[in-house]
C-alpha cells in the first residue's frame, strides 16, 4: 500500500528532508520527500503495512531529536483516502529521493 505522510512544525530549512531520506534508505523503503508551499514536509512511501509506516514515523521523530527539526504534527493517509491525492504522488517507488520543492 502507498502512504502520504505530512509533517508539520519546524520542518523546512532545517535539514528535515535529508533526515527523512536517511531513515527511508536505512529502512529500505521507496518513495520521495518534498517541501510544500504551506510550510509542511510531505513524504510518500510504499509499505506492506500500517505498522511499518508507524515505525518509520517513530524513527524519523527519533532521528530528529537534538536537531533543529521540530515535528509538531504528523498526518498519515493511505492510497484509499482522498487526502492521499491532495498533492501529486510519485509514479516511481523503486528508490527514495528528495524532490524539488513546490
Amino acid at each position: 500500500m502507498k502512504y502520504r505522510i505530512v509533517l508539520n512544525g519546524v520542518v523546512q530549512g532545517v535539514g528535515c528532508r535529508s533526515l527523512v531520506r536517511g531513515v527511508a534508505k536505512k529502512m529500505n523503503v521507496g518513495g520521495c520527500v518534498r517541501n510544500m508551499e504551506n510550510g509542511s514536509v510531505e513524504v510518500y512511501v510504499e509499505a506492506a503495512a500500517d505498522k511499518f509506516v508507524e515505525n518509520l514515523v517513530a524513527e524519523i521523530k527519533r532521528t530528529t531529536e537534538n536537531t533543529m527539526v521540530d515535528i509538531m504534527n504528523v498526518k498519515i493517509y493511505n492510497e484509499d483516502q482522498n487526502e492521499f491525492y491532495s498533492s501529486k504522488p510519485p509514479k516511481d517507488y523503486s528508490e527514495f529521493r528528495i524532490e524539488h520543492s513546490f
